[in-house]
C-alpha cells in the first residue's frame, strides 16, 4: 500500500517505510520476554554447565535440568537470570527427568537405576535405585512411583519403582519406544500406544 499525502511522494514514502519499520523493531523488542533464555551461550560460558534437558516445574514456579551428565539443578528465574537454587550429583549420567504433578518427587532415569530426589524434604534428598529397565524412552512420576518406558522391545512391560525401592511391572504390555503420558486425573499413566 503506498501512503500519498501530498507533499515530496517518493520522501513521504521513505518516511512511512522507515516508520513502519521502527514500529516493527519497536514491537518486536517489547514482545521478547524479560527474561534470558536458560540455554543462553553468555550464561552457559560464564557458569560452565551446559543443560541437556529442562522442564519447567509448575507446582514450584521453577526449573528442573540435567546437566553435564551428572548434576541435577533446581533453576530459579524470578531475578531475571538463572540461578541455581539446589544442585545435586548424581550416581551416573542421566537419561530423562520427571517431576511429579505437586512438584514435590523428581525422577531420573539412567542406564538399569532410577534416582529419587525429594524437593519437599528438609534437607532435600536423593536415593538410586536398580531397575530391570536399561534404556528409557518416558519417565513419568504419580503416587510417589517412577513409571519407565522401556525403549526397546516388540512387546514390552512397563517398570513402575516407588520411592522405597520397591519395583512392579505392570500388566499391560507396550512397544518398545512408546510415549508416556499423565492423566488428566493426575493418577493414572497411559501410552497411546
Amino acid at each position: 500500500r503506498v501512503f500519498r499525502w501530498g507533499g515530496n511522494v517518493s520522501g513521504q514514502n521513505a518516511m512511512n517505510f522507515f516508520a513502519v519499520l521502527l514500529f516493527l523493531f519497536a514491537y518486536s523488542a517489547a514482545s521478547k520476554s524479560s527474561t534470558r533464555a536458560i540455554s543462553s551461550q553468555a550464561w552457559l560460558l560464564e557458569n560452565a554447565v551446559e543443560y541437556n534437558q529442562i522442564i519447567f516445574n509448575p507446582a514450584k514456579n521453577n526449573f528442573l535440568a540435567l546437566a553435564n551428565g551428572d548434576l541435577f539443578d533446581v533453576l530459579d528465574m524470578s531475578s531475571g537470570s538463572p540461578s541455581i537454587q539446589l544442585r545435586f550429583v548424581l550416581p551416573l549420567p542421566g537419561q530423562m527427568l520427571a517431576v511429579s504433578p505437586d512438584g514435590n518427587l523428581v525422577a531420573v532415569a539412567h542406564n538399569s537405576y532410577v534416582t529419587f530426589i525429594v524437593l519437599s524434604a528438609t534437607p532435600p534428598y536423593s536415593t538410586t535405585f536398580t531397575v530391570p529397565v536399561v534404556e528409557t524412552s518416558s519417565i513419568i512420576v504419580v503416587s510417589r512411583k517412577a513409571c519407565l518406558w522401556p525403549s526397546h522391545g516388540q512387546s514390552t512391560n512397563v517398570v513402575c519403582v516407588s520411592l522405597d525401592g520397591d519395583y512392579e511391572r505392570c500388566p499391560a504390555r507396550v512397544h518398545g519406544g512408546a510415549l508416556a503420558f499423565l492423566h488428566p486425573n493426575r493418577k493414572w499413566v497411559y501410552s497411546p500406544d
